[in-house]
């Protein structure tokens, strides 16, 4: 039998959403615990708000049917450089003499970097026949540190208008791939999960300052030709206050 998770008190989200996205501080954090459950009980409820990537994962980093490489594009306009998980269906370089060419998808991570649960993702689009990039807005600061609060406080130092252009840059990198069929989308999460950085990395430069305003703009004030080119649908986990998301498909 499976072991159960304690039911999270609604206070407790609350308190770690503000917690990971830095409205408040470490410390603010726990003592906001302490009064709310107080003593082994708080360290219980902590214990069970913290994301458990192993447990989460679905596709494993050594998974047979996929190939997986870190690489680094140029981002001229943003940071110099980005680094990112790039991973394909094993199938599309092997059922034939010439590598077959897939759709792609950028992968956004939330705002605390290329982290495990992102990379799962991206491992879990290779499945499903997408050729997927998962680009590390951390990569100027030397990349995800390997703890979620850490990557966020480097999240927090970067300028955010250079690390989007990153983005940019790694899905006009995706996009242009001799394996790639030109047919790219963006998914993300929290901080990749807002219009922007999504409309951003599923069209092309050339629409680079249309998209921007057009992004915030509800479906039904954007032109009928823009809403036939593209669409967006949100979409969330059992776990819905950490995993909410957008995925954005360029048609």
């Amino acid at each position: 039998m499976e072991p159960t998770k304690p039911k999270l008190p609604s206070e407790a989200i609350e308190l770690y959403n503000d917690f990971i996205h830095g409205e408040i501080s470490r410390r603010a954090f726990m003592e906001g615990m302490q009064r709310l459950a107080g003593g082994l009980a708080a360290a219980t409820v902590i214990n069970a708000l913290m994301p458990n990537y192993a447990l989460g994962q679905q596709v494993s980093r050594t998974d047979d049917r996929i190939k997986a490489t870190y690489e680094t594009v140029p981002s001229p306009r943003g940071n110099g450089s980005i680094k990112g998980y790039l991973v394909r269906p094993i199938s599309a370089d092997t059922r034939s003499e010439t590598v077959t060419k897939l759709p792609g998808v950028i992968v956004v991570h939330e705002n605390r970097g290329l982290n495990p649960h992102i990379e799962d993702i991206a491992r879990r689009f290779a499945l499903a026949n997408f050729m997927a990039f998962a680009p590390d807005g951390l990569t100027s600061l030397g990349g995800y540190p390997g703890d979620d609060y850490k990557g966020g406080q480097m999240f927090n130092k970067i300028e955010k208008s250079k690390m989007s252009e990153d983005m940019v840059a790694a899905a006009m990198w995706l996009k242009s791939r001799p394996d790639c069929t030109g047919k790219i989308g963006a998914t993300g999460f929290c901080y990749g999960a807002r219009p922007p950085i999504c409309w951003q990395c599923g069209w092309e430069p050339t629409w680079r300052q249309r998209r921007r305003s057009m992004a915030v703009l509800p479906p039904q004030r954007t032109s009928r030709k823009l809403r036939r080119r593209s669409w967006c649908i949100r979409g969330s986990s059992t776990r819905d206050w950490q995993r909410r998301g957008r995925l954005t498909i360029r048609l």
